[in-house]
């Protein structure tokens, strides 16, 4: 609130005491103005930018082709995490933008650890299955069009429609477990109601598992294709 009440002041004083403070020390003003003052807010503002232009034209799609947001971890690393904007896109409540370990998210990372301290409080994740669900339907999307460009397509479409009768038994798995689990939360909450969490959290993550295998089988038959087109 303090900030907000003196934006403009602060504004000025920051953009011009730090420059003309070193200015004086180095004797050239000018110089430090321009660099510090005017090319770091073009910089600055440049790197922002990138995110709804750059971003949408340079990196990876792992999670949906359906808008053209893509991953990019070297805008990742100007942009405080920013730049995997393909899972932003796609999972829009999720409070991270890089998902994996060792993603380049720091904002990510302080809003978690504001969470320890009681800063911020209940944080927006979409379940892993659902994260896994998506890429392996883009993996068969790819797959499907990399069939077209294949020697012998018959041979590589028998596996490939193995892969996505085994997808869409594990999303049908899922639907029945989702519905299973509500209903009984349903009947039995008051009494039941970790016990339930617990083995639906099982179910999800042996799930999950299967997507992940899968996603690896298509990666190989995507290579075996590609290496025979």
């Amino acid at each position: 609130m303090w900030q907000e009440k003196h934006y403009v002041t602060i504004t000025w004083i920051m953009n011009l005491a730090p420059p003309l403070l070193v200015g004086y020390f180095t004797g050239d003003y000018l110089a430090n103005l321009l660099l510090m003052g005017f090319a770091r807010l073009v910089i600055t503002h440049h790197t922002t930018f990138f995110i709804n232009s750059l971003a949408h034209y340079w990196g990876r799609q792992p999670f949906s082709d359906q808008n053209t947001a893509r991953d990019n971890g070297v805008l990742a690393l100007f942009t405080h995490g920013e730049g995997y904007h393909n899972f932003h896109h796609h999972f829009q409540t999720d409070y991270r933008n890089g998902i994996r370990w060792f993603d380049y998210d720091p904002t990510k990372w302080l809003i978690r650890a504001c969470s320890w301290v009681g800063l911020t409080w209940d944080l927006k994740q979409v379940p892993r299955f659902k994260i896994r669900e998506a890429q392996v339907a883009m993996q068969l999307r790819r797959a499907e069009a990399q069939l077209e460009k294949t020697h012998d397509s018959e041979k590589w479409r028998a596996l490939l429609e193995q892969e996505m009768e085994a997808f869409r038994h594990c999303l049908e798995q899922w639907k029945t477990l989702r519905r299973e689990s509500f209903e009984e939360t349903k009947e039995r909450l008051a009494a039941t109601r970790r016990d339930l969490a617990l083995s639906a959290n099982e179910h999800v993550k042996a799930l999950e598992r299967k997507l992940k295998a899968q996603l690896d089988r298509l990666d190989s038959l995507q290579l075996q294709m590609a290496a025979i087109a």
